[in-house]
């Protein structure tokens, strides 16, 4: 019985967190002309940026993990590079897409080596990136809970992403959702289109993670030169 109840709170639970988008409306012509849907036109320009990086989570068996170090992204002539080192230079993952949006992974630490989780990280920097994700939005929605944020949609392979603008059309939240629930959100500091925030918070609600991130002063950049080699 105990369990029946348990099973029944997360289905509900689920199902309320799809009836929010269920309520979404498209909003008025003049909101709808504020945004480009060009899903390019939302791209950061960058050239490297770098953060102070943590994680935190737990396994399956429902041990908890900690890890810490920098996060080094970097905008080459031939694509896009992600890198995530601990403070002893030890590389946790080295991720690169090339200028075709082409995935790769560099280098990974064995214990990250599993495909689930390297699709979750994948999709994570994609989403920040504005990268990977179809040519034109889905367009401008409102919900009726948040009537100061306007969300522009995008249509996923599996589900779809909200990225939330506030009145001043500054970023703050990315949401992405399949057919039943929310996957995953990250909570930005308020963005100009064009920039990548200064600080990013990555929950992700069925892999049962977090990622920290907080820009560092680019004074450290001179350091981390040596961070990506081919």
């Amino acid at each position: 019985m105990r369990c029946f109840l348990y099973v029944s709170l997360l289905c509900l639970l689920s199902s309320c967190r799809v009836r929010e988008y269920q309520k979404a409306v498209k909003a008025p012509e003049a909101v709808q002309n504020m945004f480009s849907d060009q899903s390019k036109s939302y791209q950061p320009v960058f050239d490297k940026v770098l953060y102070n990086c943590v994680v935190d989570g737990k396994t399956p068996l429902g041990k908890r993990y900690h890890l810490s170090g920098l996060l080094f992204i970097k905008q080459l002539e031939e694509g896009k590079r992600v890198v995530f080192q601990n403070q002893m230079g030890i590389t946790y993952f080295d991720f690169g897409w090339d200028n075709n949006g082409n995935f790769s992974v560099h280098n990974i630490m064995s214990q990250m080596d599993k495909g689930p989780l390297i699709k979750t990280l994948k999709k994570d920097f994609e989403l920040l990136l504005f990268y990977n994700l179809p040519q034109k939005s889905n367009g401008v929605y409102a919900l009726p809970k948040y009537p100061e944020d306007h969300y522009l949609k995008f249509d996923l392979s599996k589900g779809f992403v909200y990225y939330i603008f506030d009145q001043q059309l500054l970023l703050n939240r990315i949401e992405n959702a399949d057919d039943r629930k929310k996957v995953t959100v990250m909570q930005t500091s308020p963005t100009k289109t064009g920039n990548l925030p200064e600080t990013i918070h990555i929950n992700h609600l069925k892999a049962n993670f977090t990622i920290q991130l907080q820009q560092l002063n680019t004074n450290n950049l001179q350091t981390t030169e040596d961070v990506i080699t081919e």
